[in-house]
C-alpha cells in the first residue's frame, strides 16, 4: 500500500503499465481479474451480493422472531438500512440487488433457522444450505 500511496495523482489504486505510464485500476480490471482467477463468469457484484446476503442473514438471525407482519417489516427495514450502510448503497438498492429475498422471506415467516456463530465460514455454509434448500 505504501508504494501505491507514493505514486503521484489522486487515485490510490493505480499501477504502472509496461510502458511506465500510470493507469487507474478500473472496475473492469477487477472484474477481469475475478473472472480469470475463478474461471467462471463472476464479478465484484457477486461478492457484494454475497456480503449483503450474509450480513442481512447474520443481523436477522440475532433478532427475536417477528411477532407480527408489522414487526417483521420494521426489523427487516432496520436490517436493510444497516447492510446498506456497510455496502455504501441506499436501502432500496440494497434490498433489490444485494440481499437474497429468501433471507428476508424466511425471517418474515419466522423460519430463519440459522444459528449465530463467530465462525464466519461455518455461518456462510449454513446460509448456502438454506438458500439451496429454498
Amino acid at each position: 500500500m505504501r508504494a501505491c500511496q507514493d505514486l503521484r495523482g489522486q487515485r490510490l489504486f493505480q499501477y504502472r503499465d509496461e510502458a511506465g505510464a500510470l493507469r487507474p485500476v478500473e472496475s473492469s480490471d477487477i472484474n477481469d481479474y475475478i473472472r480469470a482467477a475463478i474461471g467462471e463468469d463472476f464479478s465484484a457484484k457477486d461478492f457484494r451480493t454475497w456480503a449483503g446476503t450474509v450480513s442481512a442473514a447474520r443481523a436477522l438471525c440475532l433478532q427475536d422472531p417477528p411477532q407480527s407482519e408489522a414487526d417483521a417489516k420494521r426489523t427487516v427495514a432496520t436490517c436493510i438500512k444497516a447492510v446498506a450502510g456497510l455496502l455504501g448503497n441506499t436501502p432500496a438498492v440494497c434490498r433489490a440487488a444485494y440481499v437474497h429475498p429468501t433471507v428476508i422471506e424466511a425471517y418474515s415467516a419466522g423460519k430463519l433457522d440459522l444459528k449465530p456463530t463467530r465462525a464466519t465460514r461455518r455461518f456462510e455454509m449454513a446460509v448456502i444450505r438454506m438458500l439451496e434448500e429454498a
